[in-house]
């Protein structure tokens, strides 16, 4: 049903002969919702949601889209409404430390930063800034990995005494610059326009209640889910993402000429026996195996493929495979980029990475190369790939536009500065009185006093240090000159010595001045130089062939490049590990390829409410829900690559064939040498020391644990073992930064990887 595309008037009778079809009664229909929290649900005991339905078919695209956008958004409102509880439950209780809430933090004795009058009415947006005295978090302890008041962030105040039915909602704003400032309390946030009216004074005290939840990676994806541009009926994917029942369509002919240049190899040592679609090398000219072979054809030629990576059988790698084909067939896809989607910064950047150095390979060029790469979204932590991000070059050219202004400016200083220089009054060579001469002399004088005059004032000189002393002898020949422009006969004559006089204390000052602007304009032309490449957003947008975004920036970036650059091509990297309505809400009506790269036998989506998710099966991702369906009716739709090249045999033993039944060792992971200084490779150590919750968060320490580890990494570093060659894998954040501050106390483990088991995701010691 096409709503979204209607006249108001007709949308509104569409609406009304459709809305009994698609929501229970007495429910707001999905699409006139608001994003953000409003104060009559903030106390219902439950909102209306649809249950996720991962086996059979869904009716409509209405009755899908209705789904996932109530349980996306409920994910989020659930913590919160939970959060409100538990603040008045711990404002009852006696100990206040012992008890403190687990899905909100708490901000008390809040106030407005208030403007010069001395009051804030906080009734439209606007920005604030906030100095907050905090309960149990020191700001002045926050790290980059801190999740609290993060950019995003959804903050609900109140003022005190604290009454959350009467409440408003904030977003905080945090930019980089302002990290000083919210170390010392002082924070930035948007007010949403919704909610009551206040009135504040410099001694209004507000409560806030921050939810753990990251309202900023929902808030995208559910406006994408209602904006007027998701069209189900327009994209050719849907009749998959509504029944998953349905083969997976050609679309491209094994006959079809194919570019495989840059993908064939001589080698064919240690590889499976040779394989071969109608039209496409061998599988040992390219490098693959069996099953890898079968993932890169599918991929190159169908609507859909699904590519199940258990651990070690690279998945990074196939995706690379792919990518590398499509850059060098960049007519399959009219000319259009690729989209590579990963739900998290770290695993875009490691595969950004790879497919950076192969695009400078192939354009024998690094430039040229990276042109052809696009980083879209912040927070890239990887040197190479911020380099071809979309702030980056939006900067670059910024710069570069700003240097080539500051170097035209400058050229006309100096070429004024180069013409006084040169220039003199013309006077006669003598003056006897007479009025014929003195005429001429006035004549002359006249004429050369307006040149120079007109010459002085082309120079508008600015409060730079250079030029401050230059400004007034400048100003004082124009003064003089001035007054024999505007004087006559004998007056003109005796002003001439005058400006005579301002005007060769004016030349005296111009070599230095000179020198210091011609030092200025090298400068500005080397940093010039390094911009040089520098582009307009237009340009590079249209030049890229690859787009690289995490599965928020998909959502957030959508409307504004995705659906102006019309990508046909889109590559979700983590597929398995990211909620179904966010991969959705990134793909645009253009898409007419989806490639979904993962393993369901791993980790699931994270959401942020445990029961509402295991009722309603809210982190059952679109890959698994594919495979699910394709299970049960029998169907092979997709492909899972069955060599591992990272496990030691001991480890791999304890996932085949209990969970992957089919995978194998391939030879090179036998010929790993033993950890030094230990009698087995493998161990599992039982202990009955606790887990303590970290205060103020949702996340748990064990320092006991930690200590045993740190110990043991010493211990194996003094036995031969490399510290680079280590690294710490845990489950929390809370006891990473614990492990983190006892490793890098010491110097023999500085170079001792510590991160969570999300982090370490296709990497490897």
């Amino acid at each position: 049903m096409q709503l979204y595309l209607l006249e108001k008037s007709n949308w509104e009778a569409k609406f009304k002969e459709t809305l009994a079809q698609t929501v229970s009664p007495g429910q707001l229909h999905w699409r006139l919702m608001t994003i953000y929290p409003r104060e009559d649900e903030l106390f219902v005991s439950r909102e209306f949601v649809r249950p996720n339905k991962v086996m059979g078919v869904y009716k409509s695209s209405e009755e899908y889209l209705d789904t996932q956008f109530r349980l996306l958004r409920e994910d989020f409102m659930k913590p919160l409404r939970e959060g409100i509880k538990e603040f008045e439950n711990w404002q009852k209780s006696k100990d206040k430390k012992k008890n403190l809430p687990t899905t909100v933090w708490i901000y008390q004795n809040v106030k407005l930063k208030l403007d010069v009058q001395g009051n804030a009415v906080t009734k439209q947006m606007q920005t604030l800034k906030i100095p907050v005295e905090q309960l149990h978090v020191d700001m002045s302890s926050m790290t980059e990995d801190s999740r609290t008041l993060v950019n995003g962030s959804l903050l609900l105040l109140t003022p005190n005494p604290p009454n959350f039915r009467k409440t408003k909602v904030a977003i905080v704003y945090r930019s980089e610059d302002d990290e000083m400032d919210v170390r010392e309390g002082n924070l930035i946030v948007n007010f949403i326009p919704d909610g009551p009216t206040w009135k504040a004074t410099a001694s209004t005290t507000f409560t806030v209640l921050e939810s753990v939840a990251f309202f900023e990676a929902y808030r995208h994806s559910l406006q994408a889910l209602q904006a007027k541009s998701m069209n189900m009926e327009l994209m050719s994917l849907s009749k998959y993402i509504l029944n998953p029942n349905l083969p997976f369509a050609t679309i491209r002919k094994d006959t079809q000429k194919f570019n495989f240049s840059q993908q064939t190899s001589p080698n064919n040592e240690n590889l499976d026996e040779d394989i071969k679609f109608n039209g496409f090398p061998a599988a040992s000219k390219l490098e693959l195996s069996k099953s890898q072979y079968e993932a890169y054809h599918s991929a190159l030629t169908k609507e859909l493929t699904i590519i199940q990576g258990p651990p070690g059988t690279g998945k990074t790698y196939i995706a690379l495979r792919i990518i590398q084909f499509f850059l060098c067939n960049e007519n399959l896809l009219n000319k259009t980029p690729l989209v590579i989607v990963s739900n998290t910064n770290h695993s875009l950047d490691h595969l950004l990475e790879k497919v950076i150095h192969y695009a400078r390979h192939l354009m024998n060029s690094e430039s040229k190369g990276d042109d052809l790469i696009l980083r879209i979204g912040g927070r890239s932590k990887s040197e190479l790939v911020e380099g071809v991000s979309l702030f980056r070059k939006r900067d670059m050219f910024s710069r570069k536009t700003f240097l080539e202004n500051q170097l035209a400016i400058l050229d006309k200083k100096l070429r004024v500065m180069n013409e006084l220089a040169k220039m003199e009054f013309k006077n006669a060579s003598k003056v006897d009185g007479s009025q014929k001469t003195l005429a001429t002399a006035e004549t002359l004088a006249n004429n050369s006093a307006t040149k120079i005059l007109k010459l002085l004032e082309k120079w508008t000189v600015k409060e730079e240090k250079d030029e401050a002393e230059f400004a007034l002898p400048v100003e004082s020949a124009i003064c003089s000159l001035r007054k024999v422009v505007e004087s006559t006969g004998m007056a003109a004559s005796s002003k001439l010595l005058e400006a005579k006089s301002e005007l060769i204390k004016l030349k005296l000052t111009l070599p230095p001045f000179q020198k210091a602007l011609e030092a200025s304009r090298a400068y500005l032309k080397s940093e010039l130089s390094s911009v040089q490449n520098a582009k307009s957003e237009s340009v590079f947008l249209k030049s890229a062939r690859v787009l690289g975004m995490t599965v928020t920036g998909s959502a957030k970036y959508k409307a504004r490049i995705l659906c102006r650059l019309k990508p046909q091509l889109v590559i979700v990297e983590e597929a398995a590990h990211v909620i179904e309505a966010t991969v959705v809400a990134g793909l645009t009506r253009f898409c007419k390829s989806l490639v979904l790269i993962g393993d369901h036998k791993q980790l699931r989506p994270s959401t942020a409410d445990h029961e509402l998710t295991k009722a309603n099966q809210l982190d059952v991702s679109l890959m698994e829900r594919f495979v699910k369906n394709a299970e049960a009716h029998g169907i092979e739709n997709w492909t899972q690559l069955d060599t591992q090249r990272r496990m030691r045999p001991e480890i791999s033993k304890l996932i085949h064939p209990a969970i992957y039944t089919t995978l194998h060792d391939h030879p090179n992971v036998c010929k790993y040498p033993n950890v030094r200084g230990v009698a087995k490779n493998l161990f599992f150590i039982d202990h009955n020391q606790s887990d303590q919750q970290r205060t103020g968060s949702s996340t748990f320490v064990n320092t006991s644990e930690a200590d045993f580890i740190f110990n043991l990494c010493r211990y194996l570093v003094c036995q031969g073992n490399e510290p680079d060659k280590i690294t710490i894998i845990t489950t929390y954040q809370g006891q990473r930064i614990q492990l983190e501050n006892l490793v890098r106390r010491h110097k023999e483990l500085e170079s001792t990887r510590v991160c969570c088991v999300d982090g370490f995701q296709g990497f490897y010691s």
